[in-house]
């Protein structure tokens, strides 16, 4: 039993190896045939499948920035019709590949560099905190871009881990964010959206 017990260990080591192994080459090969990618995890599924079909349905959409580029994020741009106008920002250029057309790199603090004041009609900000923003002042400068770049009325969304100690210092406290008021999300009647305990994750919802 033992022996029995020690092989399909083994097995599941190698199972384990292997799919790391080739997971990178079959994302590339998806990534090139234009296949969609999904990076699966609670918070994702609530951005894929309820947040952005959400507004993409609204009759007034016009321009869209998502913020960050990934494999996992390049298929975004089919979720909105076409005649909406939609951008991605990204510091790193080899993030470029996983960009949409109308693509900047640059970092988010920046934005107000490359459009004019109320250009955006909603701006996607997820999974960026604690992830590449993740010092105070660059944050609240970040936010600060986002406000000036979006339409009165337009809809900014923030999606941030929630896990202990990932920040330093609290959203609710940055002076840029002070300039913003609740948005309520209306598929979920509530303007912060938490997946606890599922998920340390929080959605957050505001509007210029």
């Amino acid at each position: 039993m033992t022996i029995i017990r020690k092989v399909r260990r083994l097995l599941k080591v190698i199972r384990k190896w292997f799919r790391n192994l080739i997971r990178p080459f079959l994302i590339y090969i998806k990534v090139k045939l234009g296949i969609p990618v999904r990076f699966r995890s609670p918070a994702r599924d609530f951005l894929e499948n309820t947040i952005l079909p959400y507004y993409a349905s609204q009759e007034d959409l016009s321009r869209v920035l998502f913020v960050g580029s990934d494999w996992y994020t390049i298929h975004y741009k089919k979720i909105f019709k076409p005649t909406v106008e939609y951008w991605t920002i990204d510091p790193e250029p080899k993030q470029a590949r996983y960009g949409a057309k109308n693509h900047i790199v640059d970092y988010v603090e920046n934005l107000d560099k490359h459009f004019d004041s109320g250009f955006f009609d909603i701006i996607f900000c997820n999974g960026v905190l604690g992830f590449g923003l993740n010092e105070r002042e660059p944050a609240d400068r970040s936010f600060g871009s986002c406000y000036s770049c979006l339409r009165k009325g337009g809809v900014f969304v923030i999606g941030r881990d929630e896990t202990p100690g990932l920040l330093s210092f609290s959203v609710d406290e940055l002076s840029s964010m002070h300039k913003f008021k609740p948005h309520q999300f209306a598929p979920c009647a509530t303007g912060n959206y938490s997946l606890k305990p599922q998920h340390e994750y929080l959605y957050s919802f505001y509007v210029k």
